[in-house]
């Protein structure tokens, strides 16, 4: 089921192996000097961006160390720098970029406001992020041979979901770097990259296994192991289909794809009879799976924080695959490069951003200089800040790690889980603030003047993962009704899908259930906050009603209706 060894690979092997592996001898050497690495990488990131109007604004050309910058600029977050990237979407590329960068394109991601954050992203920092990838790419055809040669299965996103009022294209960054490879390179991938631009995602999923299928993948590239999860059971409701498709070399007509994306995919497809027969044996009463028609020797996806929660699926489905994480990897930059199989813990990515830390316990009252790499604690948590090639500085990426260990001076970090205000079960970053929006959309929807306050929102494991809505039994007009109730659960979620791009892709693709509604004893979250309220040392004007709780099934305790609970 596997074909040939491909010409252009066997040329290609020897250019890429030895610059592989002069990747990731250099890169090991490099962290016995990470102190220096880093303070010398600060000096440049001011020079680089140093005369951007946020620059200019902040005093960063008089910045001489690490202490001018903390004197000059606080900890930030995406909306410090937002009107700066808007004014970037709209041509004025030294909002936040030195004189000779300009964006070629802007990543997007979800954000604690619901407005949808925009990356730039520049060559340079295009350039380090191939950088990175080519660094962990390197540790692993470095430590396993039966890799060599072989194919690379990754479905990466469109890059041009739309485009700014300056022509800057808008989508996902994976999509940008899926472009760019050496030709050599290139043809280690299974599936074309115009896949990308299949619209329906059980179609695309389809076409990316059909044309994949018969080739012999080694290694599956993604982000979220839930990705996989959902591909493969998409594709095996769908093993008549696949099974007929491979024996006549074709590609589903039932596939909604344009005919010219089309014809450039069935270009090397051939009828395959042999293939579609052994498959044909194997395929149980559940079809086909991922494991009947590869023989995956790595999949390299996140495995820290909720992630590890799919090991077991993702292992039944796909076989005894070793996994790999693929480091702490975000929209705004590489943070870490794994280095050892069936763990999250990475280096951190010294060469890419300068990093400080804050502990965990801190954060919310934290001033003045944080730490840095080299001080860190093993067995400490820490908020990771990030000083960037594309204009932010000590930017918060309310991302949470844990120090296990140094190799040299460089930490070796591993990722819990977003910060205390947003939940993030397979990459939806959900916040506390887009659960308020989707309360106020969703209590309109229901005819309330004012919006249902008493309510929590939290996380659930399940096939798929979901949210379930706790809300006081007497919060909202309607809720008595097992109508009213599924019309709020159903507005809710809706709402959420409007105000969170990535809760919209996660519930498009299945890899997050519908909202689900729970009703509670009258009175019961009113009864918490008061509580709260009183163990708090802050002010009773600052007190506020959490909206979200982050942490799997923390509502379990929660005192349910009676009448629910009977029905």
């Amino acid at each position: 089921m596997n074909t040939p060894i491909q010409l252009n690979n066997l040329c290609a092997y020897p250019y890429i192996n030895l610059h592989l592996i002069h990747l990731a001898n250099r890169f090991k050497k490099r962290n016995k000097r990470a102190e220096q690495i880093q303070s010398r990488l600060l000096d440049w990131l001011i020079k680089l961006n140093g005369n951007s109007d946020f620059g200019q604004a902040h005093g960063l050309a008089r910045v001489r160390n690490y202490k001018d910058l903390v004197q000059r600029v606080g900890i930030t977050d995406y909306e410090t720098y937002r009107p700066y990237v808007e004014q970037m979407a709209d041509g004025n590329n030294r909002a936040l970029l030195g004189s000779d960068a300009k964006p070629v394109m802007f990543a997007l991601t979800s954000g604690t406001t619901g407005k949808p954050k925009q990356i730039p992203v520049t060559k340079l920092f295009l350039r380090n992020y191939r950088r990175g990838w080519f660094l962990l790419v390197s540790w692993l055809w470095r430590n396993h041979k039966e890799l060599w040669y072989r194919q690379v299965f990754q479905l990466s996103s469109p890059l041009d979901d739309y485009f700014t009022t300056a022509g800057i294209p808008c989508g996902a960054i994976s999509g940008m770097t899926a472009k760019m490879p050496h030709w050599l390179a290139r043809s280690y991938y299974s599936v074309p990259q115009d896949a990308t631009y299949i619209k329906d995602t059980s179609d695309r999923y389809y076409a990316a296994i059909r044309i994949a299928a018969e080739q012999d993948v080694g290694l599956i590239v993604t982000a979220s192991p839930a990705t996989l999860i959902g591909m493969a059971k998409s594709v095996q409701q769908r093993s008549e289909e696949l099974l007929r498709d491979i024996h006549d070399g074709s590609l589903s007509e039932k596939c909604q794809i344009p005919a010219e994306l089309r014809q450039n995919l069935c270009r090397k497809l051939k009828p395959n009879p042999k293939l579609a027969k052994k498959l044909e044996q194997k395929t149980g009463s559940e079809g086909l799976l991922p494991r009947d028609y590869w023989r995956v020797s790595i999949i390299a996806c996140w495995l820290g924080g909720t992630m590890g929660l799919y090991i077991p699926q993702l292992r039944e489905l796909y076989g005894k695959a070793t996994l790999h994480d693929i480091g702490l990897l975000a929209s705004e930059g590489r943070m870490s490069i794994p280095l050892i199989d069936e763990s999250p813990q990475g280096v951190l990515d010294i060469d890419n951003n300068f990093y400080e830390f804050i502990p965990a316990e801190e954060i919310d009252n934290w001033s003045g200089p944080a730490l840095l790499g080299h001080e860190l604690q093993i067995g400490q948590k820490y908020f990771i800040l990030l000083s960037t090639p594309n204009g932010f500085f000590r930017y918060n990426m309310s991302d949470v790690v844990e120090v296990v260990d140094y190799l040299g001076e460089a930490p070796v970090i591993s990722f819990l889980n977003k910060g205390t205000h947003i939940s993030s079960i397979v990459g939806e970053k959900l916040s506390a603030y887009n659960v308020v929006q989707a309360m106020a959309k969703a209590s309109k929807i229901m005819g309330q003047e004012n919006q249902c306050c008493d309510a929590v929102l939290c996380p659930q494991w399940s096939e798929p993962p979901f949210y379930r809505l706790n809300i006081d039994a007497k919060a909202c007009a309607g809720l008595e009704t097992s109508e009213g109730q599924k019309k709020l659960a159903e507005a809710f979620d809706q709402a959420l899908i409007e105000v969170n791009i990535e809760y919209k892709s996660k519930r498009k693709t299945g890899r997050l259930g519908p909202a689900q509604l729970r009703t509670l004893e009258p009175g019961y979250l009113a009864q918490c906050d008061r509580k709260k309220m009183a163990r708090s040392v802050t002010a009773r004007s600052q007190f506020k009603h959490q909206y979200l709780l982050t942490e799997l099934a923390a509502d379990k305790d929660f005192p349910v209706l009676e009448k629910e609970k009977n029905s």
